[in-house]
C-alpha cells in the first residue's frame, strides 16, 4: 500500500518522536523504507471497523482500521494509507485499550441495529418499488390507450373531413346554378 507523505509526517511525530519539522524531514528521508514498511505491517495486523465519512470537515469517505491502539486511515481503493494515530488519553495503555473496547462493543451494537434498520427498509422499499412498477405499467397501458384515443380521432377528423369534401360538391353545384339564374338576368 502507498504511504503519503502526510502519513509518513505523522509516523514520524507520533512513533518517532520527531518534534520539529527539520527532524521529522530528515527521519523521513533517513528512514522512509522502514517506514513504508512498519505502516504496511501495521495495516497487515489490522481490523476495518468503518468504511465511510469521519467528522465534520472531511467530505471523503475513508476506510478505518484498527491495529493495537492505533488508528489508520485509507482511501476507499485501500492503495494509499492517509494517516495514522494513537488512541491516546493520557491515563496509561489499560485504560485506552478499555476505552477502545468499549467503543469497539458500542460500535458492534449500533451495526447490529443498522442493520435491523436496513433490512426493515429494503422491505418498505421493496413494497414501495413494487407500487411503482405497477403504476408504471398503468401509465405504459393509458398511454397506449391515449394514443389510439389519439389515432381513433384524427381518423374521425379525416372522415369528417372527407364528408365535408362530398358536401362541397354539391354545394358548388347549387352555387353554380345560382350563378347561372343570376347571369342570365340584367340589373
Amino acid at each position: 500500500m502507498a504511504i503519503t507523505k502526510h502519513a509518513m509526517t505523522r509516523y514520524a511525530e507520533r512513533i518517532a518522536g520527531r518534534d520539529e519539522l527539520i527532524d521529522i524531514n530528515i527521519y523521513i528521508a533517513q528512514n522512509e523504507d522502514k517506514i513504508i514498511d512498519d505502516i504496511n505491517k501495521m495495516c497487515e495486523h489490522s481490523e476495518l471497523i468503518y468504511t465511510g465519512k469521519v467528522g465534520n470537515r472531511d467530505n471523503n469517505p475513508v476506510n478505518v482500521y484498527l491495529s493495537g491502539t492505533w488508528i489508520i486511515l485509507t482511501d476507499l481503493t485501500e492503495s494509499k494509507v492517509i494517516t495514522l494515530y494513537k488512541v491516546e488519553l493520557y491515563v496509561g495503555e489499560e485504560f485506552n485499550k478499555q476505552f477502545i473496547q468499549k467503543n469497539l462493543d458500542k460500535l458492534a451494537e449500533d451495526k447490529k441495529i443498522l442493520e435491523a434498520k436496513r433490512a426493515e427498509i429494503a422491505e418498505e422499499k421493496s413494497a414501495y418499488l413494487e407500487i411503482i412498477k405497477s403504476n408504471e405499467d398503468l401509465i405504459n397501458e393509458y398511454r397506449g390507450t391515449i394514443k389510439m384515443l389519439e389515432r381513433n380521432n384524427t381518423d374521425y377528423k379525416d372522415a369528417i373531413e372527407s364528408m365535408d369534401a362530398r358536401c362541397s360538391k354539391a354545394e358548388l353545384a347549387v352555387k353554380r346554378d345560382i350563378e347561372a339564374l343570376v347571369m342570365r338576368r340584367e340589373f
